[in-house]
């Protein structure tokens, strides 16, 4: 409903440098929620904000409110796994020091998406 009355409410950056997906991504927000604000704004899985995070940093470091939400992520752009954030840290080393339920589900999926990229895989 937000979207639809402010429709480019998912392109916007606030005064943090952060777009809504950061937010989402970082606040275990809904499946559904995420994709609504990748389809309106698709580029902002791939904007770091003022620390070097990505929206999958901060899933990877906080986790994923369901299942599947990683996968969704990668798929809007899988080179996203070797970016690292302000500490040198991939979404993997983010996710390797998580605390939540879908910790192991989460690595694994990031593990799969840095092979589908090429790089053979993080160790």
């Amino acid at each position: 409903a937000l979207l639809d009355a402010f429709n480019g409410g998912a392109s916007e950056v606030d005064d943090q440098g952060m777009y809504p997906l950061h937010y989402a991504c970082g606040n275990q927000a809904s499946k559904s929620v995420v994709r609504l604000l990748l389809d309106a704004n698709p580029v902002a899985a791939t904007v770091a904000d003022p620390n070097g995070m990505l929206p999958i940093h901060y899933l990877a470091k906080w986790g994923p409110s369901s299942s599947g939400t990683t996968e969704m992520l990668l798929e809007a752009n899988r080179r996203v796994m070797d970016v690292k954030a302000f500490g040198g840290m991939t979404p993997l080393d983010m996710a390797r020091e998580g605390d939540y339920p879908e910790r192991e589900e989460v690595m694994e999926a990031l593990k799969k998406g840095a092979e589908s990229v090429g790089g053979g895989g993080p160790t």
